[in-house]
């Protein structure tokens, strides 16, 4: 593709309002090698086709461990849902997203829905018959079972397969209005102890916390094990995810339950044949992440509170009687940081407690993060499970370890980002606005979140600040740009400024704004 044409796509993504879509395709930074298509080699495990691969990830129903359950002997009461076209309009306003199956485009939907008057007026009070219909009533499947259906796609993530599913925009547009309506519920059970139910401020105060428990303890041979667990979404048990729902979610278990009582088919473009999904969270589901949260929650406060299997190891004097960890969970990726004996007791337990909810953890792909001084400790420590022993390591988005690995990972990322601006220098001499729209709704507030949970970034942040002053700034006005002009041009929107922020004076008000807004959940 030459850079003419290449500047067209990105005029048509940002037009149709695509703007991240537009900025990560302008910059060249897809993050896989493309679609692969189903008789492909998977390239890994090896000797296997993408569609063999995509099989293997889904697997059959297996029986759920009585453990896996929360134990109730009054079940909540069931209220109804009421969901009313006021919450649909609100919602159809952040509708977003590729098509399903129908090929039927988000967009399209969010035009019928806002667009035409009184017929977008009724269009929303049918959706928020149909949103009380799912949530208050138990639906046959056969009524929804098109419904649920969703696309299924195989990145590339050389090598290996990511697979992405897409739901039909309807069905995602219901479980958006879902999570408006009832996710109150959800955040409120999970608080801390899983982030990934949608818990404000959740990724940036958990990095706080723990930076604060590692620079406290760093020396005194603390570690932070971050682990990974194979097919986590797709293992989870999903008979007990269920159970869990109608306690702990009671307000969206019908809906829940509904989506999930039977086998969602996913599609798969360029084979006749179906993959069935008939364990797990279903991907393309958007409430998924609240799914999973409240699945995963009765592990996740085993842990915490800890079990009969560590209190034996402190009667074995094995871990002392004062042994403690702190722990965070979102989603998939869970961490636990305390002294070497202590995290490796409770990764011990979270292999003996977590397949019975249906994750699996995988030390080997695994990382712990110690002290220079301990690497050899831990690796010794850590021998029998293959267990990676770093000195620092990505967590969350921002990153966790020596002062040295930090600063080499954040000089990594601002090469990147000096790159993607040198890209779209090109296509503001062309196309001044978009690029401008560009930068400052999408690509300046990646480095935005990093500023916000890594420290002492005004350094790093220097380059970038002056490929912007002298490359895109000039190409922007197709003039020289002097060093007053460009400092007015930095202030807000609202001062007289383009909105481009300053990447160097902001890092500190941003890092110290975030851990102060955040202080009480980390």
């Amino acid at each position: 593709m030459t850079e003419e044409q290449a500047i067209k796509v990105f005029t048509r993504l940002m037009l149709e309002g695509k703007i991240r879509a537009a900025t990560r395709f302008i910059t060249e930074r897809d993050e896989s090698g493309g679609i692969m298509s189903p008789d492909e080699d998977a390239g890994k495990p090896k000797g296997k086709t993408v569609m063999e691969v995509l099989l293997s990830k889904h697997p059959n129903q297996h029986n759920p461990n009585e453990e896996a359950f929360i134990q109730c002997d009054d079940l909540p009461e069931f209220l109804d849902t009421e969901v009313t076209a006021s919450h649909v309009e609100r919602v159809a306003h952040k509708l977003s997203g590729g098509a399903g199956p129908s090929g039927f485009q988000s967009s399209q939907l969010q035009d019928l829905l806002l667009k035409y008057g009184n017929h977008s007026a009724e269009l929303r009070e049918a959706y928020a018959a149909l949103s009380r219909r799912l949530a208050n009533n138990i639906v046959p499947w056969d009524d929804i079972r098109a419904l649920k259906a969703k696309r299924l796609s195989a990145l590339n993530k050389l090598p290996g397969v990511r697979p992405i599913g897409v739901g039909e925009v309807s069905d995602r547009f219901l479980g958006k209005i879902m999570a408006s309506v009832t996710g109150d519920e959800v955040r409120s059970q999970c608080n801390s102890d899983q982030l990934c139910s949608g818990i404000k401020g959740g990724i940036e105060g958990a990095i706080h916390g723990i930076q604060q428990l590692f620079e406290m303890h760093f020396e005194d041979g603390w570690g932070l094990l971050l682990v990974d667990a194979a097919n986590a979404f797709n293992s989870l048990s999903r008979s007990a995810s269920l159970w869990n729902s109608r306690i702990l979610w009671t307000s969206c278990s019908r809906f829940l339950f509904n989506s999930y009582q039977g086998f969602a088919v996913l599609i798969v473009r360029g084979t006749d044949e179906f993959i069935y999904s008939r364990e797990g969270v279903t991907q393309g589901d958007p409430l998924g992440m609240m799914f999973y949260a409240v699945g995963l929650l009765p592990l996740t406060r085993k842990l915490k509170e800890g079990s009969t299997f560590v209190n034996e190891l402190k009667k074995n004097q094995i871990l002392n009687n004062e042994a403690s960890w702190k722990q965070n969970w979102y989603a998939v990726d869970s961490g636990c940081a305390s002294d070497l004996q202590s995290v490796l007791a409770w990764l011990k337990l979270l292999m003996e407690e977590g397949p019975k909810f249906g994750y699996f953890p995988e030390p080997d792909k695994s990382y712990l993060v110690v002290h220079p001084n301990q690497v050899n400790e831990a690796k010794l420590l850590f021998a029998e499970l293959k267990v990676n022993v770093v000195t620092g390591n990505r967590f969350l988005g921002g990153f966790i370890g020596s002062t040295a690995d930090t600063e080499a990972w954040v000089i990594e990322k601002v090469k990147v980002w000096v790159k993607s601006i040198k890209s779209l220098t090109k296509a503001a001499e062309i196309q001044p606005h978009l690029a401008c729209v560009s930068l400052t709704k999408s690509l300046q507030n990646e480095w935005g979140y990093m500023q916000r949970v890594v420290a002492n970034l005004e350094k790093p942040f220097a380059l970038l600040k002056t490929t912007i002053e002298h490359s895109f700034l000039p190409a922007l006005f197709q003039s020289n740009v002097e060093q007053v002009e460009s400092s007015l041009m930095m202030l807000s929107c609202c001062n007289g400024g383009l909105g481009i922020r300053d990447p160097v004076t902001t890092s500190v008000i941003a890092l110290q704004s975030s851990i102060e807004a955040t202080k009480i959940l980390s």
